[in-house]
């Protein structure tokens, strides 16, 4: 009778060579021998520590360990020497370590009162006071660990333009322009609209505002006069008005005139106007704002005759070429900026990936139809001299906050600026076509010599003092300033003012045009200019482009975690919501600007509040409030890198502790990763000033009620990193599988390059069930199809072997390979016999005989699963038992074995497994040992082929291949005739039986086998 089958606990009737129990034994290639032992390391580790992996650099072994408290991350040397400290946290618990390359990543769990699941229904059983998860690094540098901790350095980059007035003249014997008189002539009574009370006393306050409203919205395509009357009764002093309406296709900036003189300020059409309900004017005199002003709106056409530009394909050519040929040589060509564009920058990993991209920040040269062109005048019919204008501006940066470069200086590299392409206002693309691109000449007044005319700048001109002056295209030459009755501007073909908001406000390509490297960084509030190569922008378009990648940005884990195919594999994804950049940094720098006669007050951006949807749960998220050096800057554009954002409330002061506020509504952006805000260069609308202390009640009232930085968990989604850089996560490569959380990741076979796996490489056991990923060419998951509908019992329940995956469930023990599933338990079903009969056999074998008679199934709730693989045998610990089952994947035979118990952690250190055993470290080997060890087996009833003859049994003999002259194998033979009660034989010439049940213990080498009973 072969003894080549395992345990056996089926309630049919056996056959011969299996086995009730075996301890310490196993069936291999047809015999029984020792299950291998395990080879302590000769480490003994501190009490409490428990292993989490092991990490190889070069040629030494560690062995991390997590500390008794769960916040210190330690290790060993091979030699198992004193343990090495790597990082204590000084809050959270360290849970897991995986290993890719010279980092180990370390899994994290935190403590938030904000957590929320934000998916399925089986976790809405989740509360506030839960714990997330987060990931961490170390990395191993010059003979010892450093800890890079969960995020990236911390730089804040904020950007401004150094402004260069520049102005060309073209004469006309060059150009050829021709210019002709007009004839045509329009003529429209204007109606009065509104005329507010004069006040007769003049009263100076720098709050002073007036404020038109008429009784009806502004109408469209109508022409609309500004007149201005100085009230009598007071010294005739120059004094100016500013028009601040918000939403005019250009704007207006001051002019001068006498007391008692009624004087048309500006004449405007509403074309390109959105409806609007009033016109603000803020009115000055002798550099303070007064009230001595009448105002009032009319509305209707003017009569005007003038000079045009001659429609004729040759002046259209001359034009635009004069102009083009400006842009290239000023602009483009010597790397500067003309229009408007956005510019952000990102980190540079070592591989080339770029991380922790900035929000897009607003820059504008100029604003309105640029560059200007304008002519002094001259003959009729002949050609004109004619003057190019514009504010050209070189991209300057500088740093508010730059933290933690020196740790990550082996992993980032740098830091790359990119910009947009211009948004230009000027169609540089269009074409002549007869009678419709008349060009027409508007005569520059007087008043008009400080206008920057449709042209705004957030540069400064340097006065050398530490200030800057505002930017005006006119009264920069003084030659010219003073010839107002001839001086004239020249309309250029132009995109309208709605079609300029778009393209800026859905510009989502960037273009890197300077990677500056970490030691290249100048020093926190030092102004340097972003230098670029040599016609960078002529070809901006050939450009390595910035991805938009706002996964980089929150504080991320996962409550699965596993390195493949040179990947690092996050599912059940705790995401900490980023909190947001500090609203300056999505605004140029406007610098302390002096001598503004355009009324505005330079303020300073601080705080925000946005409110953001998530998965269908609502949150508001403080935005951090970073240190910044105070940023004059309007308000123009706001974004949030996450398309769920809703609105956002800005705070604002204006150095003198007086605050206000501005709700804004968030909208997706068309093609980048966020929602934004932006009105068409117009500015919020703001709440009336507060003191400080009134703001103080109102922020805190709002900070309460919102997160600084909300934990959701996204339990079916599956994320992965780069190759072979487990620091940044790409959003293409994001998957969800199924619809509720997983459990745990397992590969089917050590993925070592591509190509080279399965159908279905990576299995994800989620709640409801099984899914397989595919892996496509560049290593992502691109199908995912679901298996079955078993479900595992808990993470430690999954072990990866050679080929497959071995699982438990609540039927038993069960393998996946490929897309077949087959039980592995089935042998062990029903409940184990009672061996009480083998107590008593001999005491040194008493140890040996373990009380397993239970349900092997109901024994997995709570098991943990490792693989042995030089042997191919797996381990299944169960409970706290002195004892734990093993499975030959070879044979496909169960046995027990009572070597280690139930051990604290079970670490892969391919080939061998490594288990810790209380403070001591062993690892599964294919060692033989010629050190004889103990072990017992006892067989199923054994009938001789006739379960109703009685049988005498008059010899036995033990069949075994002996090795050493040092082996024991010893029998024990009992009896039954009704299978329940059982007695020892103490001679095989006694009774005769039905049914017998043979026991051999055994004191045998890993050399020695057992082949089986002759009877």
């Amino acid at each position: 009778m072969k003894l080549n089958k395992g345990i056996r606990r089926s309630p049919s009737l056996a056959t011969d060579g299996e086995l009730d129990y075996m301890m310490n034994l196993m069936v291999c290639d047809g015999d029984v021998r020792n299950i291998p032992a395990t080879d302590p390391l000769g480490i003994t580790i501190a009490e409490g520590d428990v292993l989490l992996c092991i990490h190889t650099v070069e040629t030494e072994k560690h062995y991390v360990v997590r500390t008794a408290d769960g916040k210190s991350l330690a290790f060993y040397h091979a030699d198992g020497s004193a343990r090495t400290l790597i990082t204590t946290l000084a809050e959270g618990r360290i849970d897991k370590v995986v290993v890719m390359g010279n980092t180990l990543i370390i899994r994290i769990w935190g403590h938030s009162d904000n957590s929320e699941y934000s998916d399925s229904s089986e976790n809405s059983d989740f509360s506030e006071n839960s714990d997330y998860s987060y990931t961490a690094y170390a990395i191993w540098r010059d003979g010892c660990y450093v800890f890079l901790g969960s995020q990236f350095p911390q730089i804040d980059m904020q950007f401004r333009l150094r402004n260069i007035y520049v102005q060309t003249f073209h004469p006309g014997e060059e150009t050829g322009i021709i210019v002709e008189r007009s004839e045509q002539t329009e003529t429209t009574e204007f109606a009065e609209v509104v005329a507010p009370t004069p006040v007769t006393t003049p009263e100076f306050s720098q709050e002073t505002l007036f404020t038109i409203t008429p009784d009806q919205s502004l109408e469209p395509s109508t022409t609309y006069k500004i007149v201005t009357t100085r009230l009598t009764g007071r010294q005739a002093t120059p004094f100016s008005v500013y028009l601040c309406y918000t939403d005019l296709s250009r704007d207006f900036a001051a002019f001068s005139t006498a007391a008692n003189d009624l004087h048309p300020y500006a004449v405007f059409t509403t074309d390109a106007l959105k409806t609007v309900s009033h016109i603000e004017l803020c009115l000055w005199a002798n550099g303070k704002q007064t009230k001595s002003l009448s105002v009032t709106l009319l509305k209707g056409t003017a009569t005007e005759t003038g000079h045009v530009f001659a429609d004729t394909p040759e002046n259209f050519t001359a034009l635009t070429g004069m102009v083009n040929k400006f842009i290239a040589k000023y602009a483009t060509e010597e790397n500067k900026f003309i229009a408007p564009f956005f510019v952000r920058y990102a980190l540079k990993l070592y591989d080339g990936t770029y991380v922790c991209p900035s929000p897009p920040c607003l820059m504008i040269p100029n604003r309105g139809i640029t560059p200007l062109v304008w002519t002094l005048g001259g003959t009729d019919g002949r050609a004109w001299d004619t003057y190019v204008s514009a504010v050209v501006s070189q991209l300057k940066y500088r740093l508010t906050v730059k933290e933690g470069t020196e740790t990550w200086r082996d992993l980032v590299m740098g830091v790359a600026v990119a910009v947009s392409s211009p948004v230009w206002t000027y169609n540089q693309g269009a074409e002549w076509k007869a009678g419709e691109n008349l060009v027409r000449l508007r005569r520059i007044d007087a008043a008009d010599e400080q206008r920057a005319d449709d042209t705004w700048s957030y540069g400064y001109f340097d006065n050398g003092d530490g200030t800057c002056s505002a930017t005006y295209l006119f009264n920069r030459n003084n030659s010219n300033s003073t010839t107002a009755d001839n001086l004239f501007t020249l309309t250029l073909p132009a995109f309208t003012a709605r079609q300029v908001a778009d393209d800026l406000a859905s510009r989502s390509t960037f273009y890197i045009v300077r990677e500056i490297r970490l030691d290249e960084l100048p020093e926190v509030g030092e102004w340097t200019d972003v230098e670029m190569e040599d016609h960078t922008l002529t070809a901006l378009e050939t450009r390595r482009r910035l991805d938009d990648n706002p996964l980089s940005l929150s504080l991320r884990g996962g409550g699965c975690m596993q390195v493949y195919n040179q990947r690092l594999v996050l599912a059940d994804i705790w995401l900490r919501q980023f909190c947001g950049h500090c609203p300056a940094l999505m605004q140029g720098k406007a610098g302390t600007v002096v001598n503004r006669s355009d009324g505005r007050t330079t303020l300073r951006l601080t705080k925000a509040i946005v409110s953001y949807v998530e998965e269908g749960v609502g949150h508001k998220l403080c935005v951090a409030d970073r240190p910044q050096t105070a940023n004059e800057s309007p308000l123009f554009w706001f974004y949030y890198p996450s398309v769920n954002a809703q609105s956002v409330v800005i705070w604002q002061n204006d150095q003198t502790n007086r605050w206000r506020r501005a709700d804004l509504r968030l909208t997706p952006h068309k093609l980048l990763s966020g929602a934004c805000w932006f009105d068409n260069f117009n500015e919020p609308e703001w709440t009336d000033w507060m003191p400080y202390l009134a703001l103080d009640e109102a922020w805190r009232a709002e900070v309460d009620m919102a997160d600084h930085g909300a934990v959701l968990r996204q339990g079916n989604k599956i994320q992965q990193s780069g190759v072979n850089n487990p620091f940044a996560f790409l959003p293409d490569l994001t998957n969800r599988v199924g619809q509720t959380q997983v459990v745990t990741l397992a590969g089917a076979t050590q993925a070592l390059s591509e190509g080279q796996f399965g159908e279905y490489p990576l299995y994800v056991f989620c709640r409801d069930g099984i899914w397989a990923m595919q892996v496509g060419t560049d290593g992502s998951f691109v199908a995912i199809r679901p298996l079955a509908r078993d479900r595992c019992l808990s993470a430690d329940s999954v072990a990866q072997t050679d080929g497959a995956v071995v699982f438990a469930t609540a039927q038993g023990l069960k393998r996946l390979c490929g897309s077949v599933i087959h039980r592995l338990s089935a042998p062990l079903d029903g409940w184990a016999a009672d061996v009480e009969l083998l107590s008593g056999l001999d005491e040194d074998f008493n140890p040996l005989v373990a009380d397993v008679v239970k349900d092997f199934n109901r024994e997995l709730d709570h098991s943990a699963l490792a693989f042995d693989y030089p042997n191919n045998l797996l381990h299944v610990y169960v409970g706290a038992d002195a004892y734990h089952y093993v499975l030959s994947l070879t044979s496909g035979e169960w046995s027990l074995s009572g070597d280690v118990c139930r051990p604290l952690a079970v670490v892969n250190d391919y080939p061998d497994t490594v288990v810790q055993d209380g403070q001591v470290l062993r690892r599964f080997s294919n060692v033989c040992s010629e050190q004889r060890r103990k072990g017992i087996l006892l067989t199923r009833p054994i009938d001789m082929g006739s379960p109703t003859a009685l049988k005498r049994m008059k010899d036995m003999r033990i069949l075994w291949r002996q090795l050493s002259g040092d082996s024991s194998v010893r029998a024990a033979v009992f009896a039954s005739n009704n299978r329940r009660v059982w007695w020892r034989m103490r001679s095989l010439n006694s009774h005769s039986y039905r049914w017998f049940r043979i026991a051999l213990i055994t004191d045998i080498n890993d050399f020695e086998r057992v082949e089986g009973v002759v009877v």
